[in-house]
């Protein structure tokens, strides 16, 4: 994990310890997590675009800069879509304990 991910995962922990989910109000507690949902992937998206644009300045230095800046746009293309697949992952397991809870507490 590069120096750059600590600020997300401090937001994903803030996020998370910030939830109220409420079973007699489902609703309101599916929007506040979708929000938190958001608010993660696009901190994420933001500094993994920081650190593409440092990766990039990089290539400016050796003998095929064209070739360099590809393979690093491929290469973070392909690390943000397992991250943000991570993130949606994640909060859809909470939803999942969310609503597992909700319907036991019914019973």
């Amino acid at each position: 994990m590069g120096s750059w991910a600590l600020p997300f995962v401090l937001v994903g922990f803030w996020g998370i310890a910030q939830l109220d989910l409420d079973c007699a109000h489902q609703s309101r507690s599916r929007a506040q997590l979708d929000r938190i949902l958001l608010a993660e992937i696009e901190a994420a998206e933001d500094f993994a675009q920081a650190a593409l644009g440092e990766a990039l300045g990089g290539c400016l230095q050796g003998a095929d800069p064209e070739r360099c800046r590809t393979e690093t746009r491929q290469r973070f293309g392909t690390g943000w879509t397992k991250q943000k697949a991570q993130i949606e992952e994640k909060y859809r397991r909470i939803l999942e304990e969310f609503e597992v809870r909700c319907r036991a507490s019914l019973t």
